[in-house]
């Protein structure tokens, strides 16, 4: 009686540390701050995910088409790929600036390029980022970046470009999120040549309104570039953003 007894409670014993292991195994994490959704569940959207691994999926000899379709999905089937594409070229020839033709990208920096040229040429770039050439727009933001932007990201344009388009993706209100996401800009002022005409620094405002309605300033501040490479050529220093009320300084 007593063995048997004995017996028992070390049964008894190990199914309680069993299921003890088991659910210290099993343990969720707590869900985070602000939401119902635990830590394991939280995840990027899809689309994101698809920009940070957008080159990937490339396979060498695609054409433009093929390779629009491998970063962001839904690839058409045979009897609706003719459409697919007549859209695309549709879209290329009505809206791109200045026609599909003519539409050749912002490019890299030169010096017959004035600088009340550089921020509406960009700005038509990061719009049709994907013209003439996928990511085309930011890369030409970053031809045209000052030393300490390219200090920042090392040196690495494929990490800034997956930084802007993660921005442009998640928050609206960015610079990234409004040049390539919102619905208008315009140029609020002319350029203004800091030290008169023969200054090497110049700045202009930017209006913009996001995806959501709200409205902000920008004020580009452009350097002429005073030593080799592209000596002459004007660089995009700075984007600063306005404050909620428009305003670039506290009061």
């Amino acid at each position: 009686m007593m063995r048997s007894s004995a017996a028992a409670l070390c049964w008894l014993q190990f199914v309680l540390y069993a299921y003890s292991v088991e659910t210290a195994f099993a343990w969720t994490p707590p869900p985070m701050k602000g939401s119902t959704k635990t830590r394991a569940s939280a995840r990027p959207s899809t689309r994101l995910f698809r920009y940070k691994n957008r080159y990937k999926n490339i396979k060498e000899g695609d054409d433009d088409e093929s390779r629009r379709r491998r970063i962001y999905g839904g690839a058409p089937s045979s009897e609706s790929s003719g459409a697919g594409q007549e859209k695309t070229e549709g879209r290329r020839a009505s809206g791109a600036p200045g026609g599909s033709e003519a539409w050749t990208g912002a490019g890299a920096p030169r010096d017959e390029l004035k600088p009340g040229e550089i921020p509406t040429l960009l700005m038509k770039a990061l719009e049709w980022n994907d013209f003439p050439e996928i990511d085309s727009g930011l890369s030409s933001m970053w031809e045209f970046a000052g030393g300490n932007t390219k200090h920042v990201f090392k040196q690495n344009v494929t990490e800034f470009v997956e930084s802007a388009l993660e921005t442009a993706e998640t928050l609206p209100t960015s610079f990234y999120g409004v040049a390539m996401n919102g619905r208008s800009w315009e140029m609020e002022t002319g350029i203004n040549m800091v030290g008169g005409e023969g200054g090497w620094i110049a700045t202009q405002v930017m209006k913009t309104v996001t995806s959501d309605g709200r409205v902000r300033r920008w004020q580009w501040e452009l350097r002429k570039n005073r030593r080799p490479p592209c000596l002459g050529c004007w660089m995009v220093e700075t984007i600063g953003s306005s404050d909620r009320t428009g305003r670039f300084e506290p009061e």
